[in-house]
C-alpha cells in the first residue's frame, strides 16, 4: 500500500475513533499502525535504507495531523553516522618483492589506522604481556619493537591447567600493546588451532571498531609460510614452539604496507514534534515521550542480530513498533484532548538507538544547546508482549526522589502489576536523559525468545496489553505535565558502556558530543567513585592511564580491565587545554 494512502486511511480512522470511543476501535486502529511498521514494505527499518525513511515519514505525517509543532519545517532532525566501512583503493602488503593480493592473502582490520609503514619486522609471538596470579607471560621480554612491524599469531597458548580462569586480550587489545611499545603497526598471521581454514577477518563494521592509530592487518598462514617466515619456521611449526616457550627468534624481512579503511556515513533523523503546555510559565518546561523507530533490516553479521546466520527481514514488532505506536497513541490523546497539559510535551521517534542510541543522543545535545528545559522522559522501549501476569518492568523509578510513589499511585487505577528498576541506565534512549540529570522511566514488558531475530513479528503482540500499558502511561503523563516538579537523584551509574565487562571504573560518563579520536571527553562523574574523590571534573578530557595513551572510549575500556579494586593509578588528562595529571585510587 502506497505510504500517503495509508496515512489517510489512518487518520479517517483516527477521526471516526475521536468521535465512537470504545476498547475495540483503539485496538483495531493500533493493530493496523503495527501491520505497517513491521510490514514487508519496511524491510526491517533499517538506518539509511528505504524502510527507515518511509517509517519516519509516516510518523511525521501524523504528528502534523495532530498539528504539533516541528523544530524544523521538515519536522525532522537530521544527523550523520557511519553505517558501513570498506577498504580504500591504494591498500597493499608487500615483503620484499612479493606482494599479497588483498581480500585473498591479506586484509586490513576494522580497527586499524589509516598509514603506510616500511619497516623491519619482530616476531613476538602471542603478543601477550600478562601477570597474574594464574598466569603470567610477557612475548616482547628482550625484543626491540620501537618503529617496527609486530608480527604474531591470531591465537593463545593452551594452558594445562584447566581450573585456570584465564581472560586473554582480543586482537584488538593486543594492537594497543604494540602501539604501547612503540610498534609502527601489526600484523596478525592465521594459526591452524584458532582458523582452521585460514580465512580472512570480515570488515563488517561495529561502533567499537574506533582505531587503534597504527595499521594492523590480516595475513593468511599460507601466504605468510611462503614469503614472510622464510628458513626453517612455518606458522605451524611457530604455533607449537612458543606455546612452549616464550622467546623465539625468527628474522624477518622488511614489511611495507599501506592501510586505508573508508568510512560510508548515511543520513538519518528523529522525528520531533511538540504540544504546547497552556501553563504562561510552566509551558516553558517540557516532558519528553520518546521511542525508537530503527531496527536491523535484513539482520546478518555485525548487525545485532541473535540470528546472524540468517538473512530475512528482522521485522521488529516489538522492538520497536510496538513502542512509536504506544508513544503515537498518546501524542493523539493529548493532542485532541479539551484540557491542554501546563507544561509542553515533546513527542519524539528516535533514529539509530540500535547502534548506540545515537538519535536520542544527539536530540539530548541539541535540546540542551538550545536550553530546552527537560524536566522528565518516558521510554517506551518493546510494549507489546504483555505476560499473564500483566507485568510491566519500569526502568528508572529511582531517578526522582518522587517517583515510585508515584508510580504505584496511579498503579492503582490499572491492572498491571509494576516492577520497579531504580537504576537510570538502561540498554535504551532514555539512558540519554539520565545522563544529563533528568529523571527517566523507562517502560517495557521485557524481552523474549523472538528478540532480535525475525520471528518478532505483528501477529504475536497482544494489543489488548498495549492499550493497558497506553492508559497506564497517560496518567502517567497527565501528571508529570500538571503535578510538581520531580527532584532528580542519582540512581546507578550514569553509562554502562563505560563499565561493561570491566572489573573496576573510574565512575565517569563519556562525552558523547567529542567525535575526535585525540582522548576520552568526560561527560559526567558519578557521585562518591574514584574519579570524583580524586578531583577529575566534567569537560577535563583524559589522554593517558598510566602512562598508557587513551584516544576513545574503546581505548579506556581495554586499559581498565587492567587493574582491579585497591590499585593506584595516574590519570593524564587536559583541562581547558592545560595538562594536568591526577592520582587515583580505584
Amino acid at each position: 500500500m502506497n505510504c500517503k494512502l495509508f496515512v489517510f486511511l489512518y487518520f479517517i480512522i483516527s477521526v471516526c475513533f475521536a468521535s465512537a470511543q470504545t476498547n475495540i476501535r483503539e485496538t483495531d486502529i493500533i493493530e493496523k499502525q503495527m501491520q505497517y511498521l513491521a510490514s514487508d514494505m519496511l524491510e526491517g527499518r533499517a538506518i539509511g535504507s528505504k524502510g527507515d525513511s518511509l517509517t519516519r515519514d509516516y510518523i511525521r505525517n501524523i504528528f502534523e495531523q495532530y498539528d504539533l509543532t516541528f523544530i524544523d519545517p521538515s519536522g525532522l532532525q537530521l544527523f550523520d553516522l557511519t553505517t558501513s566501512i570498506k577498504l580504500g583503493e591504494n591498500v597493499f602488503f608487500r615483503v620484499g618483492n612479493q606482494s599479497a593480493i588483498c581480500d585473498t592473502d591479506f586484509t586490513v582490520y576494522a580497527f586499524s589506522g589509516n598509514k603506510q609503514v616500511t619497516a623491519e619486522g619482530v616476531f613476538i609471538g602471542f603478543g601477550l604481556v600478562i601477570d597474574t596470579e594464574n598466569f603470567s607471560r610477557n612475548d616482547y621480554a628482550g625484543k626491540n619493537v620501537k618503529d617496527k612491524w609486530v608480527v604474531m599469531l591470531d591465537a593463545n597458548p593452551v594452558i594445562k591447567d584447566t581450573t585456570a580462569q584465564i581472560s586473554f586480550p582480543e586482537i584488538r587489545s593486543k594492537a594497543l600493546t604494540a602501539r604501547d611499545k612503540g610498534a609502527l603497526g601489526v600484523v596478525v598471521v592465521n594459526t591452524a588451532a584458532n582458523n582452521r581454514h585460514d580465512e580472512l577477518s570480515s570488515l563488517h563494521f561495529e561502533h567499537t571498531h574506533a582505531n587503534v592509530g597504527i595499521p594492523v592487518i590480516n595475513l593468511t598462514r599460507q601466504w605468510a609460510d611462503n614469503y614472510l617466515f622464510t628458513g626453517e619456521f612455518t606458522t605451524d611449526s611457530l604455533e607449537t614452539l612458543i606455546t612452549l616457550e616464550n622467546h623465539v627468534d625468527v628474522l624477518l624481512p622488511q614489511i611495507t604496507a599501506l592501510t586505508e579503511i573508508v568510512k560510508i556515513n548515511t543520513s538519518t533523523s528523529n522525528v520531533v514534534g511538540i504540544l504546547a503546555g497552556d501553563d504562561p510559565k510552566l509551558k516553558n518546561e517540557f516532558i519528553v515521550v520518546g521511542a525508537h523507530y530503527d531496527h536491523l533490516g535484513y539482520g546478518g553479521t555485525g548487525s545485532g542480530s541473535r540470528t546472524p546466520d540468517t538473512v530475512a527481514i528482522h521485522y521488529g514488532a516489538d522492538d520497536n513498533a510496538s513502542g512509536v505506536v504506544g508513544m503515537i497513541e498518546l501524542g493523539r490523546r493529548f493532542a485532541w484532548s479539551k484540557s491542554q497539559p501546563k507544561r509542553s510535551i515533546i513527542f519524539v521517534a528516535f533514529g539509530s538507538e540500535e547502534v548506540g542510541l545515537l538519535g536520542s543522543k544527539y536530540f539530548v545535545q541539541q535540546a540542551l544547546h538550545d536550553s530546552m528545559n527537560i524536566k522528565a522522559m518516558i521510554n517506551f522501549d518493546m510494549i507489546g508482549r504483555l505476560n499473564d501476569k500483566k507485568t510491566i518492568t519500569i526502568g528508572g523509578s529511582g531517578t526522582a526522589v518522587e517517583s515510585e510513589v508515584l508510580l504505584e499511585k496511579i498503579g492503582k487505577n490499572h491492572d498491571l502489576s509494576l516492577a520497579f528498576s531504580p537504576e537510570g541506565y538502561g540498554p535504551s534512549d532514555h539512558a540519554s536523559f539520565y545522563a544529563e540529570n533528568i529523571p527517566v522511566f523507562y517502560i517495557s514488558t521485557g524481552a523474549h525468545t523472538d528478540y532480535h531475530t525475525p520471528n518478532d513479528t505483528w501477529d504475536k503482540i497482544n494489543y489488548d496489553g498495549m492499550l493497558e500499558i497506553i492508559n497506564f502511561t497517560e496518567d502517567l503523563l497527565i501528571e508529570l505535565t500538571n503535578g510538581k516538579q520531580l527532584t532528580f537523584q542519582e540512581a546507578g551509574p550514569t553509562n554502562q558502556s563505560t563499565h561493561a565487562n570491566l572489573k573496576i571504573t573510574l565512575g565517569i560518563m563519556p562525552d558523547f558530543s567529542d567525535s575526535g579520536n585525540n582522548g576520552l571527553g568526560v561527560g559526567g562523574v558519578s557521585k562518591g567513585k574514584a574519579a570524583e574523590r580524586a578531583g577529575i571534573l566534567k569537560g577535563d578530557k583524559i589522554t593517558a592511564i598510566n602512562g598508557m595513551s587513551i584516544s576513545n572510549i574503546y581505548d579506556y575500556m581495554d586499559r581498565m580491565k587492567q587493574f582491579k579494586s585497591g590499585d593506584c593509578i595516574s590519570v593524564d588528562i587536559l583541562r581547558k587545554e592545560e595538562p594536568l595529571v591526577i592520582i587515583v585510587n580505584l
